[in-house]
C-alpha cells in the first residue's frame, strides 16, 4: 500500500519538486545577495578582516555550487564527483547545507557591523529574509526527500523530479542497461589459446615425457575473465560512492561554515582575555569550595588505589592465571595457594559453590563476587536480576554522593557567585558521567567484549567489576580537579570573566546602600547614647555647660560698662586678624575659591531635600 501510494505521488511530485527547485534557487540567490551586502558593510577596523570576508565569499561559493546542482546541467559530473548531490541521492544533503547556511546568515546579524542601524532597514531585511528562507526551504526539502522517495525500488526524489510518473521504469531500465554493459565488457577471451604447432627449436628444447594438461576453461566464465592474466585491461571499481568521496563532499560544504565559527571563537577568546580585569585574590567563598574539592580529590584518589582497605578483591582468574573454561576445582586449588595455610576462606568456599556454569562466571566478572553470592532473589536464567541488585548501591549511590559534593561547591551561599555560574554545566557533566557508567554496566559482556584470545580460552579474562570499581573514584578525582581549576580561574578573574548583569549591579548597589545606612544609624545611635550619658551625669553636665559658655563668650561682642572699652571678641584680636589676612591673601596653601565651592556644594547637598519639601507648603 505504501509503494502504491508513493507511485501515485510520482506524477504530482514532478510539478511539486520542480516548484521547490525554483524556490531553492531563489533562496540560494538570496543568500548570495546577503553575503554581498555583508561583504560590502564589513568592519574595516578588525584585525580578522580577511577571514570574515573569506567566510562570506566561501558561503556565497557554496550557494553557487548548490544552485548549479539544482540546474539540469552537469548531471554526470555531480553523479561521479559529488554523489551526495547526484541523482541517486535525495535532498537530505541539500537540506542540511541550506539549514547550516541559514543559521550562519542569521548568526552574522549578531555583530555591530551587521546590525539594523549599520546596514539600513532594506539591506538588513535582505539578510534576514535569506536566513529565514534558507531554513524554511531546508525543512521543505527534507520532507520532500522522504515523501517522494521509494527505497524499495531505488527511486529518489531527484528521480521523480526528472522523470515524473515514469521514474520507477526509468530507474530500472537505467540499472539494467548499466549492468548489461558491464557484463559485456567483462566477457572477454582472457585465457591463453594453446596451439598444436611448435617450432623445431621448441621441440628440441622440450623434454620428451608425457605432460598432463588440463582442458580449456570456458571463456564465457565471468570469474575466469575477471582474474585472467591476459586480460586487456583491469576493471576499475566505481569510486563515486567511496567513503572518501563522501568525506570530501562534506568537508567542501561544511568547512566554510565551521571555519568562521572557529575564527569567531578565537576572536571572542582574545577579546575576553583583553577585556578581563586584573586578577584578584581568591575570595573567601570560592576558597571554601576549593577546600571541599581538595579533600574530595584526596578521598577519591585513595579509593582508586588497589591496596586501599576498601578495594575490591583481586580477580581470581587473573590471580591464578586461569582461563574462562578452566575447571572449577583447578581454579580454587590454585587460589588456595594464595590463602593463609593454603586453605580457602569461607567466602571462597561460598563462591566455589556458585561457580557452577559459564553464566555464573560471567556474573562474577561483570558484577563481582558479592553480587554473585549475596543476592537471594537473583537467577542465572535472568541476568537482569543481578543488574537490579548491583546497580543501586555499586553504581548509582557513588554518583549520588559525588553529585552532592558538586551541588555543595556550586551553591551560591556557600561558594559564591562565580562558582554558582558553573552549577548547570557541572551538573550536566556529572549526569553524563553517571549515564556512561550505567551504560557500560548494562552493555558489557565478559565473553563478547573480550579479546579473541580470551574467547578462545588462551588468556585469562578481565573483571569489569574490579576495573570499574577502581576507575570510578579516579574519574571522580579527575572530574573534581577540572571543577577546581575552572572555579579558581573564574573566581580570580583570570579567565571566564563575565561582568555582572544589571540586576546583579542593582543588588550590589542596594546592598552597599543598606550597609552604609546601617553604619550611619549605628553611629547616630551611639551619639544619642553618649548625649544621654552626658546629660544624666552631674560632672559631665557641668563640663559640657562650661564648654558651651566659653564658646558663647568667645563669639559675643562684649564691651565695658561705660561703653568706651575694647572689644573682647576673639575674632578681633590682633594675632587672629593677621592670620586671617594671610589666609585671605593666599598664603599658607589655602585655596579660598575651592574651599568656598566645596562649602557651597556641601550646603546644597544637605539642604536640597529641605527646599523640595518647602515648595509644596508654599503652594498650599
Amino acid at each position: 500500500m505504501m509503494a502504491s501510494l508513493k507511485e501515485s505521488l510520482a506524477g504530482p511530485g514532478f510539478v511539486i519538486l520542480n516548484a521547490i527547485r525554483v524556490l531553492n534557487i531563489i533562496a540560494l540567490l538570496d543568500i548570495i545577495a546577503a553575503c554581498a551586502v555583508m561583504l560590502v558593510k564589513i568592519s574595516l577596523l578588525s584585525s580578522f578582516l580577511f577571514f570574515q570576508a573569506a567566510s562570506h565569499v566561501m558561503t556565497a561559493g557554496v550557494s553557487l555550487i548548490l544552485i548549479i546542482s539544482e540546474l539540469p546541467f552537469f548531471r554526470g559530473y555531480f553523479d561521479h564527483n559529488w554523489p551526495l548531490l547526484g541523482q541517486d541521492s535525495g535532498f537530505i544533503t541539500l537540506a542540511l547545507a541550506m539549514l547550516i547556511l541559514g543559521v550562519c546568515i542569521l548568526g552574522d546579524l549578531n555583530t555591530e557591523a551587521t546590525s539594523q542601524e549599520s546596514l539600513g532597514t532594506s539591506f538588513w531585511q535582505i539578510v534576514l529574509s535569506a536566513g529565514i528562507l534558507a531554513m524554511v526551504m531546508s525543512a521543505i526539502n527534507l520532507v520532500a526527500s522522504f515523501v517522494f522517495a521509494d527505497s524499495s525500488s531505488g527511486v529518489t526524489a531527484r528521480h521523480v523530479r526528472v522523470y515524473g510518473a515514469v521514474a520507477p521504469q526509468k530507474v530500472v531500465k537505467r540499472t539494467d542497461s548499466q549492468r548489461s554493459f558491464q557484463l559485456c565488457m567483462k566477457r572477454e577471451d582472457t585465457l591463453p589459446k594453446y596451439s598444436t604447432e611448435s617450432t623445431p627449436r621448441r621441440q628440441s628444447a622440450m623434454p620428451r615425457f608425457p605432460l598432463k594438461i588440463n582442458g580449456l576453461v570456458n571463456t564465457d566464465d565471468a570469474a575466469s575473465s575477471k582474474y585472467s592474466r591476459d586480460s586487456s585491461g583491469v576493471a576499475i571499481p566505481d569510486l563515486a560512492h567511496h567513503p572518501a568521496m563522501h568525506i570530501k563532499s562534506l568537508l567542501i560544504f561544511f568547512a566554510p561554515i565551521i571555519l568562521p565559527r572557529i575564527v569567531n571563537f578565537y576572536r571572542s577568546t582574545r577579546v575576553a582575555l583583553a577585556s578581563r580585569p586584573a586578577p584578584r585574590a581568591l575570595p573567601q567563598d570560592a576558597s571554601r569550595a576549593l577546600n571541599v574539592l581538595f579533600f574530595a580529590i584526596i578521598f577519591f584518589l585513595l579509593l582508586s588505589l588497589p591496596f586501599n582497605p576498601h578495594a575490591p578483591s583481586p580477580n581470581i582468574f587473573t590471580l591464578t592465571r586461569s582461563r574462562l573454561n578452566t575447571p572449577t576445582d583447578v581454579v580454587f586449588n590454585r587460589l588456595a595457594r594464595y590463602r593463609p595455610e593454603n586453605t580457602l576462606t569461607d567466602a571462597d568456599t561460598l563462591l566455589r559453590s556458585k561457580f557452577t556454569s559459564l553464566g555464573a562466571r560471567k556474573v562474577y566478572l561483570r558484577f563481582g563476587p558479592e553480587t554473585l553470592t549475596g543476592c537471594q532473589f537473583c537467577s542465572l536464567d535472568n541476568i537482569n536480576t543481578y543488574l537490579l541488585y548491583y546497580l543501586p548501591f555499586h553504581t548509582l549511590l557513588p554518583h549520588l554522593f559525588h553529585m552532592v559534593i558538586v551541588g555543595l561547591v556550586t551553591s551560591a551561599p556557600f561558594a559564591g557567585r562565580e562558582a554558582a555560574g558553573w552549577r548547570n554545566k557541572f551538573t550536566m557533566a556529572g549526569i553524563a558521567l553517571a549515564t556512561l557508567d550505567a551504560y557500560i554496566v548494562f552493555t558489557y559482556d565478559p565473553v563478547q567484549s573480550a579479546s579473541a584470545a580470551v574467547r578462545a580460552g588462551i588468556s585469562p579474562p578481565s573483571s569489569l567489576y574490579h576495573q570499574i570499581t577502581l576507575l570510578r573514584p579516579l574519574a571522580f578525582a579527575i572530574f573534581d580537579g577540572i571543577c577546581s581549576f575552572l572555579i579558581y580561574v573564574t573566581a580570580t578573574h583570570r579567565f571566564f570573566f563575565t561582568p555582572p548583569s544589571q540586576a546583579e549591579q542593582v543588588d550590589q548597589l542596594v546592598g552597599s546602600s543598606l550597609s552604609a545606612l546601617s553604619g550611619a544609624t549605628a553611629k547616630l545611635h551611639a551619639v544619642n547614647v553618649a548625649r544621654n550619658a552626658v546629660v544624666r551625669d552631674k560632672v559631665l553636665k557641668d563640663r559640657d555647660d562650661a564648654y558651651w559658655r566659653a564658646v558663647v563668650a568667645m563669639n559675643a561682642d562684649t564691651t565695658k560698662a561705660d561703653g568706651g572699652g575694647l572689644s573682647t571678641n576673639i575674632w578681633e584680636e590682633e594675632e587672629v586678624v593677621r592670620a586671617m589676612s594671610r589666609a585671605m591673601a593666599g598664603e599658607g596653601g589655602v585655596d579660598l575659591a575651592k574651599l568656598g565651592v566645596s562649602a557651597a556644594e556641601y550646603v546644597n547637598g544637605v539642604t536640597a531635600d529641605l527646599d523640595n519639601d518647602a515648595e509644596p507648603h508654599e503652594k498650599s
